[in-house]
């Protein structure tokens, strides 16, 4: 079993053109607008979103348990339709009871990872492509992230382009976590379910828990 605590945690965002900005999960999900834009704010060229391993809470021994980990970046501003959302149910985790620090993402080199994207004219563009393991889910210096340029670049160098994350404006961004029992602790010190998400990823409805935050890029 696995519990979600976001009490206190961090969310650390890269960008191409600035340096790292990390905010706490509270404010990375707050989904109000503040003179325009969402608290998280970073430059365009997102590169990579990543969680502190401590809000991740393991009360077994995990050993190369095979998850499904899916991300989707949508844009939240009326009449933009892009987004870019993307799963692999090749994902392998490993950890120890009660150390979050020796969480492990493994994926096997040659995994598929099923993409979809929408362009700004709504044209779907559907690729399902094999990907090197440190190129998509990974884990170090004490946090697991989601290398979002990496699987952008990749995806670009097979013509696919709809130049989500280079331009100013508000998007939603979705990590999940399915395969796996996870739990989560509510503010009164319950242990409950944890909530779940879905990202849409084509005509197939991608499910798990994890994290939805709210990112505006400023430039």
């Amino acid at each position: 079993m696995v519990t979600i605590d976001r009490s206190s945690q961090s969310v650390s965002l890269a960008s191409r053109n600035s340096s790292n900005v990390d905010i706490s999960i509270e404010d990375f999900e707050n989904s109000t607008l503040y003179s325009g834009s969402y608290l998280t704010q970073v430059d365009s060229g997102l590169v990579e979103v990543g969680y502190n391993n401590d809000v991740l809470k393991f009360k077994k021994n995990l050993d190369d348990v095979q998850v499904t980990m899916g991300f989707e970046l949508k844009s939240t501003d009326t009449g933009d339709s892009r987004s870019l959302s993307f799963y692999s149910d090749e994902i392998r985790l490993s950890a120890e009871m009660g150390q979050s620090d020796s969480l492990e993402i493994s994926v096997p080199d040659g995994a598929i990872l099923h993409v979809v994207g929408v362009d700004s004219f709504g044209t779907v563009t559907t690729a399902e492509v094999e990907v090197e393991g440190s190129n998509t889910f990974d884990n170090e210096n004490g946090q697991f992230s989601v290398n979002y340029s990496s699987i952008e670049d990749e995806l670009e160098s097979l013509g696919f382009n709809n130049n989500l994350s280079n331009a100013k404006g508000n998007y939603e961004a979705t990590l999940i976590i399915g395969g796996i029992q996870l739990t989560e602790v509510a503010d009164s010190g319950e242990e409950l379910p944890a909530m779940g998400y879905d990202i849409s990823v084509g005509d197939l409805l991608v499910s798990g828990a994890g994290f939805k935050g709210y990112i505006s890029y400023l430039d």
